[in-house]
């Protein structure tokens, strides 16, 4: 495969690196959306990749709880707060 631009190139490799993960990675927007997940992802949260498009972090399909098996209110769910202080 022949690559025309550096970005391309990277892009494709970024996209490589996160598909061979066995974690999980979700990208979403500034208003929570999910707009792409690697191929970890779906299975994981036990979801096929087109349902996960375009959910947010409350969508009840999502099912994410904390430790103590409790659900996450919106402004304590990871996600949310990852985006809010710029820290993983």
């Amino acid at each position: 495969m022949r690559f025309t631009s550096t970005s391309l190139l990277l892009t494709d490799l970024q996209g490589v690196l996160l598909d061979s993960l066995a974690e999980g990675v979700v990208m979403q927007d500034e208003h929570d959306k999910v707009l792409a997940c690697n191929k970890a992802a779906p299975s994981i949260l036990g979801l096929t990749r087109n349902q996960l498009l375009g959910l947010d972090s409350m969508d009840p399909r999502w099912r994410a709880i904390n430790r103590d098996c409790t659900p996450y209110r919106w402004d304590q769910h990871p996600s949310v707060v990852a985006f809010k202080t710029g820290q993983p």
